[in-house]
């Protein structure tokens, strides 16, 4: 179910089609590079095309990707958040996570857990979302820290926010 939403500081938020699959890894690629992000290939990002979700400029420039992965139905992560340095600080990234949490209350069975590993931790609890400890994603740590390069030394840190039943506000843990 493809979402597009109204334009938002000069910001287009949709869904990604598999066209832009590329401009996406182009996004990525720095910060893989900087071994920030557990790397990707054009096939991986392809395969999850339908759970990646984009934020494009007026030029129609993806300025910002993040995608969501279910471990459950009731747990689901945020991950690969990138915005394109020169549109940091703009509320891009800020818009683009609000109109993914919207997506999934409105889509999902609740009570719904979302977390991310990150180091933008005061990014996500500006959000809404609170550290706990990563000992609460063991499916996470089994899936995917074993490809990435610092699974023996994460710093990364783990931030939840807890969404209520659909006639509930969130809840923040």
């Amino acid at each position: 179910m493809k979402k597009k939403i109204k334009p938002e500081n000069d910001f287009l938020y949709m869904q990604a089609a598999l066209k832009d699959g590329n401009e996406i890894l182009e996004l990525l690629t720095p910060y893989i590079n900087q071994k920030i992000l557990i790397p990707r290939s054009i096939e991986q990002i392809e395969k999850g095309i339908k759970n990646t979700w984009i934020a494009k400029s007026r030029e129609n420039k993806i300025v910002a990707t993040a995608s969501i992965i279910f471990f459950s139905n009731n747990l689901c992560e945020i991950r690969a958040l990138v915005v394109d340095k020169k549109y940091q600080s703009k509320n891009v990234g800020k818009n683009l996570i609000t109109q993914i949490i919207s997506f999934l209350t409105e889509n999902y069975p609740t009570p719904l857990q979302i977390f991310a590993l990150t180091y933008a931790v005061e990014f996500f609890k500006k959000i809404g979302f609170t550290v706990v400890s990563k000992s609460k994603f063991p499916d996470k740590i089994y899936e995917d820290c074993k490809f990435c390069l610092k699974q023996e030394t994460c710093d990364e840190t783990a931030v939840e926010m807890l969404i209520k039943k659909k006639d509930e506000s969130v809840r923040r843990k």
